[in-house]
């Protein structure tokens, strides 16, 4: 059975699979699938996580709600013995789940918008800055760690009356901003406005924004990664508030994806049930209160796949199963 589990706790949606194994078991045996389970990644997959876990009874809907489930099409998962159980197995699997980092070949284009503004001396302006994800994957940071982490420096001549709630002073003239949760979805982001006051005429006065805090291997594109931030209190300019709109780099709207973890099921002689997997998700990314801590665990990109193994005492089952919005063959 397949079906999704809505975000909750910080965590992304999950695509879960279950799978019920309906053969005798017999205690201290090792069992394997027939067939290895195999599992695509897909457009949007990078860092991703795999859980396993197996249990004599078939899990219950989740309290977070999500989708309800649908059967699948593939054969019935049957179990072999491998062999008994030796003490080594046991000491390996002593824990009826398990879980592994999954890392896929792919990229992820983080890119930023500042803003252009004009107004007089005294005026109020209002200067959006935006972080998108561009894809094609969406990124996931461990749990308590921002997507992302932008820096952003204020106009010469002006002043901060209110800034965003993700966003911290470090002077009185540079702010650092992190996101509302630890992962971002392609086509989505945040936006930060800042409420500025034209203190001092400063024509063209320019700031900056730019990503900083955790390295973004994943991010192959430089050139939308720095953005200006201008206030233009000249000669000429008209009074009243403004908004800002982009001066460089990136886009700021769109749709969400998922992606997620998973878990497997088993049980000691007789019927057994399994498997759930887990997926990254509908995220609240516009939220407006709180504020991770704006840093990530830098990462590689070598990897592509996993497999995760459980032994019960009585009765094993080994699935793989893998995190992010995957397909089970």
């Amino acid at each position: 059975m397949y079906s999704t589990e809505s975000s909750a706790d910080e965590e992304p949606e999950k695509a879960v699979a279950v799978c019920a194994v309906d053969q005798p078991l017999k205690p201290g045996v090792l069992y394997v699938p027939e067939q290895p389970i195999g599992l695509k990644a897909q457009d949007s997959a990078l860092y991703d996580k795999v859980r396993v876990s197996i249990d004599s009874t078939e899990p219950g809907p989740s309290d977070n709600g999500g989708s309800d489930p649908v059967p699948g099409t593939g054969a019935p998962l049957k179990l072999v013995e491998k062999g008994p159980a030796t003490d080594a197995d046991r000491a390996s699997h002593g824990e009826a789940s398990s879980s592994a980092d999954v890392t896929a070949v792919n990229t992820a284009d983080f890119a930023l918008t500042g803003a252009r503004l004009k107004g007089e001396v005294g005026d109020k302006v209002t200067a959006s800055v935006k972080f998108v994800n561009d894809g094609p994957a969406w990124v996931y940071r461990e749990l308590g760690q921002g997507a992302a982490t932008v820096d952003v420096r204020i106009p010469p001549g002006t002043s901060v009356v209110k800034a965003h709630d993700f966003c911290s002073p470090v002077t009185k003239t540079h702010y650092t901003c992190g996101t509302s949760q630890s992962w971002v979805n392609p086509g989505r982001g945040e936006t930060y406005p800042f409420v500025l006051r034209i203190d001092k005429a400063v024509e063209g006065a320019t700031g900056k924004v730019s990503f900083t805090g955790a390295d973004r291997p994943f991010d192959r594109n430089a050139a939308n990664d720095t953005a200006d931030l201008v206030v233009d209190a000249g000669a000429g300019t008209t009074g009243g508030s403004s908004t800002g709109g982009s001066t460089s780099g990136g886009s700021s709207t769109g749709g969400s994806t998922t992606g997620g973890s998973s878990t497997a099921g088993s049980a000691t002689g007789g019927s057994a049930s399994g498997v759930s997997t887990t997926g990254g998700g509908a995220d609240p990314q516009t939220a407006t209160g709180g504020n991770l801590a704006a840093t990530g665990s830098s990462s590689s990109l070598p990897l592509v796949g996993t497999s995760a193994a459980a032994l019960v005492a009585g009765g094993g089952i080994f699935y793989a199963v893998r995190r992010r919005a995957a397909a089970v063959k």
